[in-house]
């Protein structure tokens, strides 16, 4: 039977405070704040999509203006130093064309070198004098035989042995102009520690014999002055490095003079692409080279790339600024929309707070809203409303009707129960009164006969009890509360010891149970009595076990009686069923109808399984009834579950 159903609302329900609870207020934050974020990407969305395309194509824009400005300033540089280049070659083609190899004596020359005549020195040349005074660039001028040996020079040195161009690198005695300038050091001729720039020119008789060579030696700082307006202007001259490589790969002029002569950076003159960035030192490094026009010299520029992109950083904090104050704009202004978005559901939270505590006549007006969803919305509670009263009426009738039925039916039963047993206690009289007056009449057999009527009248007594007891138990309801499983069965092995033989034995940790604790108990005490009463081994036994299967506990009571056969593990949870009712006749066929539906009631199952020997019982029950169990499956004030 059921429970008689209540209703949960009053006949006047209070009025629900305008204070939101906590549940309320974190439900409030959320809505709020996923309104926020929907309306934060809808406008910051295409905002911040836009944002990082410009950056990215500014950023390389920059970066190629960068790349450009430096590959410019390395070859208007390259082709200010290839014209210097070209007129010293051709001051040194003229005033070659114009010298008299006859009047130089160069033969005369050679034999007094060869004798280590140093004397040949303190002749002056007029055309080399005129060639010395031409530019400012020439530090010395100068000329040499054929092999190289110098004998002239301009202006005057004192020398103390015979200077020779063999000793430069890249110098070739065959007669033929130099395609690029040597760099060298001429230590005989100049009082310098770092090499420098020596232009060459072949000298030819008039019969167009080659005699010597022209030579001039050129000053590095003209070289530096054309370089250094690479760098002239920024604040950090000194993180940008400009210098000019000839063609052996070695530093003819640097910004730090000290590093002239030693060879250039490698990874540099290797590059395939004329401007680009590479990694020097662990450093990031911006590079840019141009060739000498007509030479295989190469200036080349180096700068940190953090240094020679700064304006890209500088650009990237105004984004950043101007996306943060945008970002603070929106923010504020998606909180305003989702106040006013969120007014009208304010509005129907708390019509559903009414109505759900039990004012069902409250109306929700949205006058603003008459004609949107909002407005069908708040329709559609008013008409729940409406519904959910006349609902409510039609239950407490219902109720009513069920409690008069249940009272009835309990007077019927009570009823039949008197009646039933005031017709056994006449028969078991009668009974009673054959067996003294006509006992020896009566003979073995009739005896026997007499004995079954008083054992079918105790059965039916039973019955009748168990009648009465499944009526009330459909009245109650669970109440759950936290034990544990170890000190139920304890308190369950005690209640049968000394009523039915035999041991109840516990096997590894038992949990701590969320259920109605006197019911369990009933099952428990069923499956247990059960296990050892309809058992034929010398020690009857009942295993306990419990097992974590999630969600659930497995609670297994495996006995070592005579078992269940495969055909009857449903029908002995059927009402007023037994096995072994000659064996066991004190039994009803009510209790494991009683544990089923005590384990249904909780979410759970009560199932019987295979086992070697006897039967095992399995009883399945949730961790977490609150979660699983039916709206009739309540707790108690003084001890609530835990989630």
């Amino acid at each position: 039977m059921l429970p008689p159903v209540e209703s949960t609302a009053d006949e006047h329900p209070p009025e629900p405070t305008s204070e939101p609870t906590p549940e309320t207020r974190r439900w409030h934050l959320k809505l709020r704040g996923k309104v926020m974020v929907l309306l934060m990407f809808a406008s910051l969305g295409p905002l911040l999509l836009a944002s990082s395309i410009n950056v990215n194509r500014s950023q390389d824009q920059f970066k190629r203006s960068v790349r450009g400005r430096y590959a410019e300033g390395a070859r208007l540089t390259a082709t200010a130093i290839g014209a210097v280049f070209e007129r010293v070659a051709s001051d040194l083609f003229q005033t070659g064309a114009r010298l008299d190899l006859t009047r130089v004596q160069a033969e005369e020359a050679r034999r007094r070198l060869d004798a280590g005549d140093l004397g040949v020195y303190l002749e002056r040349h007029a055309g080399l004098d005129f060639l010395q005074s031409q530019s400012s660039a020439y530090l010395v001028v100068f000329m040499a035989l054929a092999d190289g040996r110098v004998f002239r020079v301009a202006p005057y040195h004192h020398l103390t042995r015979i200077p020779d161009l063999a000793g430069l690198p890249g110098f070739r005695a065959n007669g033929q102009r130099p395609k690029t300038p040597l760099l060298g050091n001429l230590t005989d001729i100049i009082d310098a520690q770092r090499p420098r720039p020596v232009a060459l020119e072949p000298l030819h008789d008039r019969e167009g014999v080659w005699r010597g060579w022209l030579g001039v030696v050129l000053r590095t700082e003209v070289l530096s002055k054309l370089m250094e307006p690479l760098t002239r202007g920024s604040p950090d001259d000194a993180k940008t490095v400009w210098m000019l490589v000839d063609g052996e790969h070695r530093i003819a002029a640097h910004s730090d003079p000290v590093k002239v002569g030693r060879e250039a950076p490698a990874e540099v003159l290797a590059a395939t692409e004329l401007t680009g960035e590479l990694t020097l030192d662990g450093v990031d490094t911006l590079y840019s080279r141009a060739p000498v026009p007509e030479t295989r010299w190469q200036v080349v520029l180096l700068r940190e790339a953090a240094l020679a992109y700064r304006e890209v950083s500088v650009l990237h904090w105004i984004l950043s600024a101007v996306i943060g104050l945008t970002l603070a704009f929106v923010l504020l202004l998606a909180d305003y929309l989702a106040q006013v978005l969120l007014r009208p559901i304010h509005d129907l939270e708390r019509g559903a707070q009414m109505m759900g505590a039990g004012a069902l006549d409250y109306r929700i007006e949205l006058a603003t809203h008459a004609t949107d969803e909002l407005g069908h919305l708040a329709r559609n509670f008013n008409e729940m409303g409406e519904n959910l009263q006349r609902n409510r009426q039609s239950l407490r009738a219902y109720s009513r009707s069920l409690e008069n039925a249940h009272a009835e039916l309990d007077a019927l039963v009570h009823g039949i129960r008197h009646d039933l047993k005031a017709s056994l206690v006449g028969i078991q009289s009668g009974a009673d009164g054959l067996t003294r007056r006509y006992g020896e009449v009566l003979g073995e057999d009739g005896r026997g006969l007499v004995d079954r009527i008083t054992t079918t009248v105790s059965r039916v007594h039973l019955l009748a009890d168990d009648l009465v007891r499944l009526v009330a138990r459909e009245r109650g309801r669970p109440e759950a509360s936290r034990f544990a499983l170890q000190d139920l069965l304890e308190e369950v092995r005690d209640a049968l010891n000394g009523v039915v033989p035999g041991a109840l034995l516990f096997e590894g940790p038992l949990p701590e149970l969320e259920a109605d604790r006197a019911q369990i108990r009933l099952v428990l005490l069923e499956l247990v009595e059960n296990g050892l009463r309809h058992n034929t081994s010398a020690v009857p036994q009942v295993r306990v076990t419990a097992e974590d299967e999630g969600l659930d506990w497995r609670i297994e009571l495996t006995d070592n009686g005579v078992g269940v056969p495969p055909e009857a593990r449903e029908r002995i949870f059927e009402v007023f069923v037994q096995l072994d009712a000659e064996g066991h006749p004190e039994g009803s066929g009510t209790g494991l109808t009683v544990a089923r539906r005590i384990a249904e009631e909780h979410r759970g199952q009560l199932t019987v399984e295979p086992a070697e020997m006897g039967s095992r019982f399995v009883l399945r029950l949730p961790k977490q009834p609150m979660l699983l169990t039916s709206p009739g499956y309540r707790i108690t004030d003084g001890d609530r579950l835990r989630g």
